[in-house]
């Protein structure tokens, strides 16, 4: 996952095309632009993230829909007015109606529901089930501006890449790296301006998360069992 450094929108929709053109050993490059928006029907509103992605998004992530499908490349490349919807947008908006085939507004402009994507248990950060998934192009043309200040390209959040081969995830940092800083014309003595994060990383980061709350759980129950011990002995 590549993401901008902090503080700044740093990556544009040209720097996935870049390392999709000059990166060895990659499955997939897949540039992201993530935005908060209501989502309504006549039945419901939600406030939900949009996630505007490109068809390869599913075998990125090793997801799929669970009703319906997710978009092709001829609605990427057409604009569709397409979403697929998490399982929570589902059930907020349609109870226990299917979605496939209904229409949704997302910033009042009208979407059709062609998926429902498969459960996922939620992490640390928003919940995954509450997102709904539109192609990328969409999302530029109708749904956000997501321009470059002082510019005419478009930003993206973050970026996914997916290599062939485990062993090749080191050298595809490294080119990769390349490449960003070749397209931001940093200098030698610049810092990144932006993040590259593999999946090892992200697991060794959950993992230290875990154990510091799990000490902050065990030092509260600790002196919940003090103060008690205390109060026994009055």
């Amino acid at each position: 996952t590549i993401l901008p450094a902090t503080g700044g929108n740093t990556l544009v929709l040209e720097d996935a095309t870049a390392i999709r053109n000059s990166v060895r050993g990659l499955a997939s490059v897949v540039p992201q632009y993530i935005a908060a928006a209501q989502v309504k029907t006549e039945l419901g509103s939600v406030q939900a993230r949009v996630v505007g992605t490109s068809e390869d998004y599913v075998e990125t992530s090793n997801l799929t829909a669970d009703v319906g499908r997710f978009f092709n490349a001829l609605e990427y490349q057409t604009a569709a007015r397409v979403a697929i919807v998490g399982e929570a947008v589902a059930e907020e908006l349609f109870g226990g109606l299917n979605p496939v085939g209904r229409t949704i507004r997302v910033n009042s402009q009208r979407l059709k529901v062609i998926g429902v994507m498969q459960h996922r248990d939620g992490g640390f950060g928003a919940d995954p089930n509450l997102q709904i998934y539109v192609p990328l192009t969409t999302a530029y043309r109708n749904l956000f501006n997501a321009r470059a200040v002082a510019s005419s390209r478009d930003t993206v959040t973050s970026i996914l890449v997916s290599v062939t081969d485990a062993e090749d995830i080191a050298s595809a940092k490294d080119q990769i790296t390349r490449v960003l800083r070749d397209m931001h014309d940093l200098a030698l003595d610049d810092e990144n301006d932006f993040i590259i994060f593999d999946q090892q990383q992200l697991l060794e980061a959950a993992s230290t998360i875990t154990g510091v709350l799990t000490v902050m759980l065990g030092a509260i129950a600790g002196v919940s069992l003090l103060v008690g011990g205390i109060g026994i002995m009055n």
